[in-house]
């Protein structure tokens, strides 16, 4: 069965629009830096340090990970203050 109506340059990308859209955007450089962080996250943080820097890195808000921990934005940034001074001590 043929359909005139597919466009077959189209047809790999169906729902896919935004997957590949932080390729273009970042370099590798960046995720060479990413991955580096994540490793140094992984080894001092604890889960909920590890959530929080995960998240951001995501793209999402303060607000939004408060509203999943059940807790204050406040809260949130002086969880992440403390990983941002682990980071710094492994990094010295």
């Amino acid at each position: 069965m043929i359909d005139d109506e597919i466009n077959t340059d189209e047809f790999f990308s169906i729902g896919d629009e935004n997957s590949n859209e932080w390729m273009a955007d970042d370099n590798i450089d960046d995720h060479i830096v990413k991955n580096h962080l994540e490793i140094i996250v992984d080894r001092v943080a604890n889960d909920k340090e590890f959530y929080i820097f995960d998240s951001l890195i995501q793209g999402r808000s303060f607000k939004d990970i408060s509203n999943v921990l059940e807790c204050s934005e406040q809260s949130v940034r002086l969880w992440y203050e403390t990983l941002l001074d682990k980071i710094v001590e492994v990094i010295e």
